[in-house]
């Protein structure tokens, strides 16, 4: 088995046996990551709390045909105040799960690592903002090439600014085209095409209507889960749905 250097977000993890634990990792040179962690939930563990979610470390691991091995870990930042808060946490969480998701085996991540880890940051200097989740996902999909199209009519090209988002479709429609996407606000919209060139400080750091925000998390959100052909379980949709537009005569 060959042994390697990596820097490494956890993402998450799963017992193993009596005294193992498998973690997720997501790393720059090698991707998504899967490794064991022999005796970490043991009293004596080597490894104590190095290798908890949303902690940032440094490893030593052997490459295995499956899982890999961990066998040296050392904290770089711990991202305390991030996973003793339970606002920050729940954003940090839903952010690190659409990673894992989007995030393949053994490919190299730089861009979707640099992407979490700017958040995490962030998180730890302050509480997220009203639309920091929103722009984690619109710079998310971006890094994985699901991007928006948020300018002119993605159905017949007319000039915006447009009302309607289609999930499936891949961005904004006019009113003919987009008779039954998304219906949101135009602050929305213009919200949506800010955070989808702002960086995670920034995103941050912009105080929105509370409507707002709501409805460009919701699509943000939709966008992803349509990508992944899945939902995300750390985040509830309740509250941050977009309504459906009623159909449009023509």
């Amino acid at each position: 088995m060959a042994i390697y250097k990596e820097r490494a977000i956890v993402l998450s993890g799963f017992r193993l046996g009596e005294a193992d634990r498998v973690v997720v990792l997501l790393t720059p040179g090698h991707g998504k990551v899967r490794a064991v962690a022999k005796g970490i939930r043991k009293t004596k563990s080597r490894f104590g709390a190095r290798l908890e979610p949303l902690v940032h470390v440094d490893l030593l691991l052997h490459s295995g045909k499956n899982l890999g091995t961990v066998t040296g870990a050392e904290i770089v930042e711990p991202f305390r105040e991030v996973r003793e808060d339970l606002d920050r946490l729940t954003i940090a969480s839903s952010m690190a799960e659409a990673a894992d998701r989007l995030a393949q085996e053994h490919e190299p991540s730089p861009m979707l690592y640099k992407l979490l880890l700017a958040a995490l940051r962030e998180l730890e200097l302050r509480p997220p903002g009203r639309v920091m989740l929103a722009g984690y996902l619109m710079r998310l999909l971006e890094v994985a090439g699901f991007a928006m199209a948020l300018g002119p009519c993605i159905g017949c090209g007319a000039d915006g600014p447009h009302t309607r988002i289609g999930i499936a479709d891949g961005g904004s429609l006019c009113r003919v085209c987009g008779g039954q996407a998304c219906l949101v606000e135009p602050g929305t919209m213009a919200l949506l095409e800010v955070l989808s060139s702002a960086k995670m400080a920034r995103a941050n750091e912009l105080a929105v209507p509370q409507a707002n925000a709501a409805e460009a998390t919701g699509v943000a959100l939709r966008f992803v889960e349509y990508h992944l052909d899945r939902r995300l379980k750390s985040v509830n949709l309740s509250s941050v749905m977009p309504r459906e537009a009623s159909l449009v005569q023509t």
